[in-house]
């Protein structure tokens, strides 16, 4: 199998790329030699390399930077996000070309409290109102994967690894700032399912092999705080906890102009049950990033 990999040098894309070379025929190509913002470099592309498989990790996912081009169609987020996968979801239709796709928590809103996590048979709401610019895009390119007869859609939230140095993860830079003296307070109100990238390297080499189909979530079984997921990985490493401050994000939200999703949780019963799998806690995954942090070879 030939599985074309678009966002090979990006923080989750990357991992996928170390940890799959040996098991997999991967083709990788860079920015440069594929821009799947362009139309006719995807169908080219496509035509040369006739991949059986294709794994879309590429996307704009700076939020804060995303919401200065709200609305703005022409902007890179709207043609990486959506025409970018627009391109790639015609090329695997017209070549009958297996389509897993990479998107994000933040299709869903996440501001108010939900007795239930948003599951993989949750609807999001096509309100662009409610989401983050990056949000939105990222659920109209699941519109857009979600044409194809067969397609699989993995969503994830806050991915984070132990090693990467083109881009800090929320958990690498919790410990940066606690070494720097830079560490702000952090939101002890909101809930989030963090994704161990490894994890999910994991989950998409068992999706390809056994040809599931569907969406799937790939997150940690049980929910986290900033503050929370801070004091455990950094009192986990001996450093002092006292110094971590707790702050409210409901309170910030109320002036900020940026959606923010408050309650980021995501249930993954269904994809446990569909592969046979069992997921990680957020404990466990954090226990297995700091081992990594620490040990030469990861």
């Amino acid at each position: 199998m030939k599985v074309l990999i678009t966002g090979s040098s990006g923080l989750v894309g990357s991992r996928y790329l170390e940890l799959s070379l040996e098991v997999l025929t991967i083709l990788d190509p860079t920015e440069l030699e594929l821009n799947i913002t362009d139309k006719k470099a995807v169908e080219s592309y496509i035509q040369t390399y006739k991949p059986n498989l294709i794994i879309h990790f590429a996307a704009v996912t700076d939020v804060k930077k995303s919401e200065t081009e709200r609305g703005n169609t022409d902007a890179l987020t709207w043609r990486v996000n959506v025409e970018g996968t627009k391109n790639l979801v015609n090329v695997a239709r017209t070549n009958n070309i297996r389509f897993i796709h990479i998107s994000t928590d933040l299709v869903f809103p996440g501001t108010e409290k939900r007795e239930e996590y948003y599951d993989e048979n949750s609807t999001p709401e096509d309100n662009a109102n409610k989401l983050s610019w990056y949000g939105y895009t990222k659920l109209k390119a699941e519109e857009m994967v979600k044409t194809l007869t067969q397609y699989t859609i993995i969503r994830i939230a806050y991915p984070y690894r132990a090693k990467y140095e083109k881009k800090v993860d929320f958990a690498r830079l919790f410990l940066q700032m606690y070494d720097s003296n830079t560490m702000y307070p952090l939101f002890s109100d909101n809930t989030i399912c963090p994704t161990f990238i490894d994890e999910l390297c994991e989950v998409i080499n068992i999706i390809i092999k056994t040809e599931k189909e569907g969406v799937f979530h790939v997150t940690s079984t049980n929910s986290t705080s900033h503050y929370e997921f801070a004091k455990y990985i950094i009192g986990k490493t001996g450093r002092d906890t006292n110094k971590i401050e707790a702050a409210s994000m409901s309170e910030f939200i109320k002036t900020s102009k940026i959606p923010r999703a408050l309650y980021s949780t995501l249930r993954n019963d269904i994809t446990q049950r569909s592969l046979g799998i069992k997921l990680k806690t957020w404990q466990e995954s954090a226990n297995s990033f700091l081992y990594q942090l620490k040990t030469p070879g990861y």
